[in-house]
């Protein structure tokens, strides 16, 4: 989950639906700071809690082209271990 105008709807319109699904964002470990406050604002608006996945191994962001590397699809891997969709 990245916190934008999309995701707002779809999260919106997701807890209406399924008030328990799990809510997950993966964890580059380079957030700023605007992230951050914006996460937070989500929680408290749709009154749900965030779950952490670390990209371990993820190097620190250097550009795009670390965007999806394979420690971001490992930890998304393992963040949807189990779901059922």
């Amino acid at each position: 989950m990245l916190f934008q105008k999309e995701e707002s709807v779809i999260l919106d319109e997701l807890l209406r639906l399924a008030p328990h699904v799990r809510v997950v964002m993966i964890d580059t470990g380079v957030l700023f700071e605007q992230t951050v406050a914006t996460w937070r604002a989500f929680e408290e608006h749709f009154d749900v809690q965030i779950g952490v996945e670390p990209a371990m191994g993820t190097p620190r962001w250097m550009g795009p082209e670390h965007c999806c590397g394979s420690a971001k699809v490992a930890a998304l891997e393992r963040a949807l271990a189990g779901a059922d969709a």
